[in-house]
């Protein structure tokens, strides 16, 4: 998802003011669903995690699908420049980079007692 957000930046970010807030809040929902994922695997609340799974992963159809309609809506007179849509991007990004590192970390003993892999995999 992560991917597809930086990815769809540029036309995202050249369309419109609609398009953009598409953008931030599909993927602050995906940020939000990648943290209750973690919480629900270190609480072994399975359904729930397959929930908040199911959300993000339709966050990351939605950030394409958004990527993607703004990309063919761009005129070629429009010009580059940084706003809101970008630094959101950046600090959604640091704090999945954040989340990683602090699951890795920190569920280590919880993954060894669910016998299973961790919920970054």
């Amino acid at each position: 998802a992560m991917i597809l957000a930086w990815g769809s930046v540029p036309s995202v970010y050249i369309y419109s003011n609609v398009s953009k807030m598409v953008h931030i809040i599909l993927f602050s929902l995906f940020v939000i669903m990648r943290f209750a994922h973690t919480i629900t695997y270190a609480c072994k609340l399975s359904t729930a995690r397959s929930v908040v799974w199911f959300i993000g992963f339709l966050c990351t159809f939605g950030i394409a699908i958004n990527g993607v309609v703004a990309a063919f809506r761009i005129s070629p007179d429009l010009y580059w420049h940084v706003e809101a849509v970008i630094i959101a991007t950046v600090i959604l990004s640091l704090l999945m980079w954040m989340k990683v590192v602090l699951t890795n970390a920190g569920l280590g003993g919880a993954k060894n007692n669910a016998g299973t892999r961790s919920p970054e995999d």
